[in-house]
């Protein structure tokens, strides 16, 4: 996945250490295990995952701009449209400098309406990047933070699947399914799974879905993605990325 560094180091910082407390809180409201829809989608909003491509080579005229990007990401987390967001300082591919590149999912009632809110920001406005939407399923379970911490630090790979616009998966399929992945979130082995599991599960012709997975090596990320059912009855096929670390949950106080 190509992504983007919104902030300098520094600014990054700034904003990770208010937003501490706040994934705490996050992580704890998690052990009903799934999210409650009209908790986290307010208006009948869409998840959109943003992905973006690099286009300009000037470290520095990102630093320039860094303080007003880095003002502008952390108003639409406070706003409760940017969420679940997370940096790479080494990534593999899209590097620019030292900086460190982010990740994350924005909320709007439609395409167009997620569109225009990226297109106001300075990183587009000021050709720094282009971005691209990918639409996702609810968010159907966040982290399980105790689980996490007792499996370790690791490192943290996207896992953007799409399932096969002419099958459809039967009702023990998306049983068996349903039960791996939480078996999964409850081992801290994913977590941020946005899935719908009602009809989108069923014919997925809109969304499709995602998850992170924290693991030490992409191999071993891609290990646990082929034991999911749907791999393995072919319903859907998944690309890989790396993003490194887990930053900013979801703003439950707004």
């Amino acid at each position: 996945m190509k992504k983007i560094l919104f902030i300098s180091l520094i600014c990054f910082w700034g904003i990770a250490c208010k937003d501490q407390a706040t994934n705490k809180v996050d992580s704890s409201s998690t052990k009903q295990k799934e999210i409650n829809a009209s908790d986290q989608s307010k208006i009948g909003r869409l998840n959109f995952a943003v992905t973006w491509r690099w286009t300009t080579d000037n470290v520095q005229f990102v630093i320039d701009n860094s303080t007003q990007m880095s003002s502008e990401l952390s108003e639409l987390w406070n706003q409760n449209i940017v969420e679940n967001a997370y940096f790479d300082t080494n990534a593999p591919i899209d590097k620019l400098g030292n900086l460190p590149n982010i990740t994350f999912f924005i909320k709007a009632e439609n395409e167009e309406k997620a569109k225009a809110i990226l297109n106001g920001l300075t990183v587009v406005k000021e050709e720094i990047a282009e971005y691209e939407l990918h639409p996702v399923g609810m968010l159907w379970l966040d982290r399980n933070t105790t689980a996490i911490n007792q499996k370790g630090i690791t490192g943290s790979y996207v896992a953007i699947w799409e399932t096969k616009r002419t099958l459809e998966a039967s009702d023990p399929v998306l049983k068996k399914q349903s039960d791996k992945m939480l078996a999964l979130w409850n081992a801290g082995t994913i977590e941020n799974v946005y899935f719908d599991n009602t009809s989108g599960m069923r014919r997925n012709s809109i969304t499709d879905f995602v998850f992170f997975v924290n693991s030490m090596t992409l191999e071993q990320a891609k290990v646990i993605c082929e034991t999911l059912p749907f791999f393995e009855q072919k319903i859907a096929t998944y690309k890989m990325y790396q993003v490194g670390t887990f930053w900013m949950g979801r703003n439950n106080g707004h």
